[in-house]
C-alpha cells in the first residue's frame, strides 16, 4: 500500500459524504477543508506543512463531514484506519470518551452550520459507543472510590520476605499495596494500580505507602532473631517524573527516622526504557543519598547491557517466569545462569522471583542466588501476621 499522496493544485482529495479510509497529514502545500451550505460553499479551514485532517470519519466510522482540496500542489502522508484506531484503544477510557463527545459536537454544529440548525441523523449520543461509555465510566468511578480509599485509610500494605538463601534467615521485606473495599474485600493490585497510574493517584499512594513500610520495618526488626537489614518499595514512572520525587524521599526518611541504607527503590526495567536519561539522573541522585536501586522483573524488558552498566542500580531481580521454568526448561536455565554471572559482574546483588519448591530454591543457592522470595518461604501477609511469622522463623533448608 502507497502511504505518500501527491495531488495537484485544485484536485480533491476526499468529497464530503465519503467514507472514510484513512487521514492525512500535510508534508508539503497546503489544503483547504471546505463544506456547503446549499449552492454556498464554505472555507473552514487551511491545513499547512505538519497538520493533521481527515481523522474524524476513521475515529467514529462516519461519513466525511467535510470536503478537502489541495491548494497548491501538495503530498500527503497517509495515516490508515488500523494505524490510528490502535493507538486509540491503547488510551485511556477517559480520554476515549472524551475524543468522540468531542467529535459529535463538532459534527453537529458543522450539521447546524450547513442545515438552518438541523440536527445530525445519528441518533441520540448515549447510542454512540456503548462499550467504550461505560468502560470511561468505569474508569471514572474506580479513580473516585481510589481517592475516597486514600482519604478514608482503605488502603493497607502486606509484605513478603526476601530470605537470603546462603543463611536461611529474613533478609529484607518487600512491601504491597492492598485496598480493603467496604464492600468488595481485599482487592488487588492488579485491578486498581493500573488506574491509579492513569489517574496521577499513584503518586499519593506510593508516598503513603513508602512511609508506612518505613515505619513497619522497625517492628520487623524488634521482632526476628535475626533483624531484617532492608524494606523494598515500589516505585512507577509517574512517581519518578514527579518534580518534587527527591523531596518526598528526604522528608519521609527524616520524618520516620530511617537510614536511608535500609530502603531499595524498586523499579521496573520498562520503566527505564521509557525514560532512561531521567532514570538514570533520579537513580543517581537517589544513590548519592545511600538508597538502594532494584530492577523488578529483569529480562521480561529490552535493557541493554551497556545501558545496565551505567544505571546506579545495585540490585537485579529475576522475574518469575524464569524461575518457575528453570527445573524443566534448559533455555530459562541458560538464562537465570547468565543473568547470575551479569549480577556478579557487576557486583550486584540477585534475588529470585516466585520461588514455589524446594528444588528451586536449591538450585538458586547452588547457582550463588543472593535472595529467594516467593510462597515456599511466606505468602505476602498484613504487618501483625508477618511479626508472628518473624518470631517463629526457622532456616528452611
Amino acid at each position: 500500500m502507497e502511504y505518500r499522496r501527491r495531488f495537484r493544485a485544485g484536485e480533491t482529495v476526499f468529497a464530503q459524504g465519503d467514507a472514510g479510509q484513512c487521514a492525512y497529514v500535510v508534508e508539503e502545500g497546503s489544503v483547504d477543508i471546505f463544506t456547503r451550505a446549499g449552492d454556498r460553499e464554505i472555507l473552514l479551514a487551511t491545513r499547512q506543512p505538519g497538520e493533521l485532517f481527515g481523522e474524524m470519519a476513521i475515529i467514529d466510522d462516519q461519513p466525511r463531514s467535510a470536503g478537502a482540496r489541495a491548494v497548491t500542489d501538495c503530498t500527503l502522508l497517509m495515516i490508515t484506519r488500523d494505524q490510528l484506531n490502535q493507538r486509540i484503544e491503547r488510551t485511556d477510557p477517559i480520554l476515549r470518551m472524551c475524543i468522540q463527545v468531542v467529535l459529535r459536537h463538532l459534527r453537529d454544529t458543522l450539521h447546524r452550520l450547513t442545515n438552518d440548525g438541523a440536527r445530525l441523523d445519528a441518533g441520540p449520543p448515549e447510542q454512540l459507543s456503548r462499550e467504550a461509555r461505560e468502560e470511561a465510566l468505569d474508569a471514572i468511578r474506580l479513580e473516585q472510590e481510589l481517592q475516597g480509599a486514600l482519604d478514608q485509610d482503605q488502603l493497607v500494605l502486606w509484605y513478603q520476605p526476601l530470605v537470603d538463601l546462603q543463611k536461611g534467615h529474613v533478609a529484607g521485606f518487600e512491601a504491597l499495596m492492598r485496598w480493603r473495599h467496604p464492600e468488595r474485600g481485599l482487592v488487588p493490585p492488579f485491578t486498581f494500580i493500573p488506574a491509579a497510574e492513569r489517574s496521577g493517584l499513584i503518586v499519593p499512594m506510593t508516598r503513603w505507602a513508602f512511609r508506612r513500610a518505613c515505619l513497619d520495618l522497625k517492628d520487623f526488626q524488634d521482632a526476628a532473631t535475626h533483624p531484617p537489614t532492608f524494606m523494598s518499595v515500589n516505585f512507577s514512572g509517574k512517581d519518578f517524573m514527579s518534580p518534587d520525587f527527591l523531596d518526598a524521599i528526604d522528608e519521609t526518611l527524616a520524618e520516620t527516622g530511617t537510614a536511608p541504607q535500609v530502603v531499595k527503590l524498586e523499579i521496573t526495567e520498562t520503566l527505564l526504557m521509557h525514560s532512561p536519561e531521567t532514570a538514570r539522573q533520579v537513580l543517581g541522585a537517589c544513590r548519592d543519598r545511600g538508597t538502594s536501586i532494584a530492577i523488578d522483573d529483569f529480562g521480561t524488558g529490552y535493557s541493554s547491557l551497556s545501558y545496565l552498566q551505567s544505571l546506579p542500580a545495585d540490585t537485579l531481580k529475576i522475574d518469575q517466569s524464569f524461575i518457575r521454568a528453570m527445573l524443566n526448561d534448559d533455555s530459562s536455565r541458560s538464562l537465570v545462569r547468565s543473568i547470575v554471572g551479569l549480577a556478579k559482574g557487576l557486583d550486584m546483588k540477585l534475588v529470585a522471583e516466585g520461588v514455589e519448591g524446594m528444588p528451586e530454591a536449591q538450585a538458586l543457592r547452588a547457582l550463588g542466588v543472593d535472595y529467594g522470595q516467593g510462597y515456599l518461604f511466606a505468602k505476602p501477609l498484613p504487618r501483625a501476621d508477618m511479626i508472628e511469622v518473624l518470631r517463629g522463623w526457622q532456616d528452611p533448608f
